[in-house]
C-alpha cells in the first residue's frame, strides 16, 4: 500500500493552525493535533493526570476537576523546571499517538499539527514542513482576542518558542496569513494541489 505524505504543520501562537488545519479537513485530509492528543492524555483519572496533579498540587484543578490549563502555564511560565518537567511526561507519548495514527492513515497526504514542531526535533520526521506565518502585532491581537491575556502574557509565550527567522528557515513551505481568511484559504488551496501531486510520487 502507498505511504501517505507526512505534512508537519506548525506556526508561533496566534499564527492560524487551527483555522488552516480546520479547513484542510474540509478538502478530506486527515489531521492529527498534537494539542488534542495532548489534552485526551490528561483527562481526569489518566496516568498523566494523577502524576501532573502529584507534582503541581491540587491547586491547579477546576471545579469540574480537569485540569486548569491557565494555573498550569502560569506554573510554567514562571519555573522553566516545571515546563521541562511536563515536556518531558507529554511529548513521548503524543509523539508516540501520531506515528501510530499516521501508519494508519488513509488520505493521499496527512498533517501532524504541532505548535512545538521545531523546537521538539519532530520535524525531522515530517516529508515537508508547512509553516503559517504571521506578523507579531496579529498574532498579539489574536490571541488578546480569545484570551483574557496582557501584551506582556503573550510576549511571554512567544519568547519560549522558536525565533519566527528559525521556523522559516526549516519550512519546505510557508503560507502567510496576514490578511483575510479567503486569502488564507486560497494558499491552502495551492498548495493542496502540489501536496496532491507529490503524494501520487510517493513510494
Amino acid at each position: 500500500m502507498k505511504k501517505s505524505l507526512l505534512i508537519g504543520l506548525t506556526g508561533g501562537i496566534g499564527s492560524g493552525k487551527t483555522t488552516l488545519s480546520n479547513y484542510f479537513q474540509t478538502l478530506d485530509i486527515e489531521i492529527f493535533d498534537a494539542d488534542i492528543i495532548a489534552r485526551q492524555l490528561v483527562e481526569p483519572n489518566k496516568p498523566l493526570y494523577h502524576a501532573i496533579i502529584e507534582r503541581m498540587g491540587t491547586d491547579i484543578l477546576s471545579k469540574d476537576q480537569t485540569l486548569n490549563r491557565q494555573k498550569i502555564a502560569n506554573i510554567i511560565f514562571n519555573d522553566p523546571s516545571e515546563k521541562t518537567w511536563l515536556e518531558e511526561c507529554l511529548h513521548p507519548p503524543v509523539y508516540h499517538q501520531l506515528r501510530q495514527l499516521s501508519a494508519k492513515a488513509k488520505s493521499p497526504y496527512h498533517i501532524w499539527s504541532v505548535p512545538l514542531l521545531i523546537e521538539t526535533g519532530a520535524y525531522q520526521e515530517v516529508d515537508r514542513v508547512l509553516v503559517v506565518d504571521a506578523p507579531e502585532m496579529q498574532q498579539i491581537e489574536r490571541i488578546q482576542e480569545r484570551a483574557s491575556m496582557t501584551v506582556d502574557q503573550v510576549y511571554a509565550i512567544i519568547s519560549t518558542q522558536v525565533s519566527r527567522e528559525q521556523r522559516l528557515s526549516l519550512a519546505d513551505d510557508v503560507i502567510t496569513n496576514d490578511s483575510n481568511l479567503n486569502n488564507l484559504y486560497a494558499q491552502a488551496n495551492q498548495l493542496h494541489h502540489i501536496y496532491l501531486q507529490l503524494s501520487a510520487h510517493q513510494k
